[in-house]
């Protein structure tokens, strides 16, 4: 057994005893971890108040072998998220960028990069950035680094780009996305897809913005009413689809497609 240290962000935090709680914690060098966090419920705890649900800190735990939880021995608070005091729905945002994390991650598998996105969305936020540019930038970037990484810019089943499909049609008629399929579908490859939908060409060119891997999402528009519920739309059953369920967090961003 070997102490280790890392930055980390609080995920989740589930009572264990009357004194004591399991924090998941997503952290810089090892990925997803979950520890046992002795006496962080005490109104005097050693964690002061760094097991706050999406906190940032820095933490010293002790590996256990892989059937029994590791120990939290240490942890210092960096970074309180403080963006529910001044916005109900940045809140609800990093409620689910957490809950997104922590749903489609597995335990113990670093992942390079997805920290530094997560504080930066986090703190984006916390300074009360517009959230909608940041939550669908980081959610399709995650997706990327995960190898579900949905295609706008080819047919998923044929590969070819769009812009040649979209030229042959003798009547340009709206785009399709198909949703089980995972991105863009051609007219010709559409037949027999389930989850289907036509959306406005605008929609797929934001997208394929926020895809890029060095997406700066302040740099991004905010478009159009339509066009933020097409891409809100395509992104909650891709995620339903990825997840196999709808996330808890989801129906309180209705507001990030208004």
């Amino acid at each position: 057994m070997a102490l280790e240290k890392s930055d980390a962000i609080v995920l989740k935090v589930v009572p264990w005893s009357e004194s004591s709680c399991i924090a998941t914690l997503w952290t810089d060098h090892f990925g997803k971890i979950s520890v046992l966090a002795k006496g962080a419920r005490r109104p005097k705890s050693p964690f002061e108040s760094a097991i706050d649900l999406l906190a940032i800190c820095r933490i010293v735990f002790l590996r256990k072998s892989a059937d029994s939880l590791d120990l939290l021995t240490e942890a210092k608070l960096e970074r309180r998220f403080r963006a529910g005091q001044k916005s109900l729905l940045a809140l609800y945002c990093g409620f689910y960028v957490v809950e997104l994390l922590a749903t489609l991650t597995e335990e113990g598998v670093p992942i390079d990069g997805v920290y530094r996105k997560t504080v930066d969305v986090l703190e984006a936020l916390d300074n009360q950035q517009t959230p909608f540019p940041w939550v669908a930038c980081y959610e399709l970037q995650l997706f990327g680094k995960l190898g579900h990484q949905p295609s706008f810019d080819r047919c998923v089943q044929c590969d070819l780009p769009r812009s040649q499909t979209e030229s042959t049609d003798s009547v340009r008629l709206p785009p399709l996305l198909g949703i089980s399929s995972g991105g863009y579908l051609c007219r010709s490859c559409a037949a027999g897809h389930r989850q289907v939908v036509a959306v406005d060409p605008k929609t797929i060119d934001w997208l394929v913005q926020a895809s890029q891997p060095d997406c700066d999402p302040s740099a991004l528009n905010v478009p159009e009413k339509t066009v933020k519920q097409e891409i809100r739309g395509f992104l909650a059953a891709y995620t339903k689809t990825l997840v196999g369920r709808t996330l808890r967090v989801i129906d309180f961003l209705d507001d990030l497609g208004r």
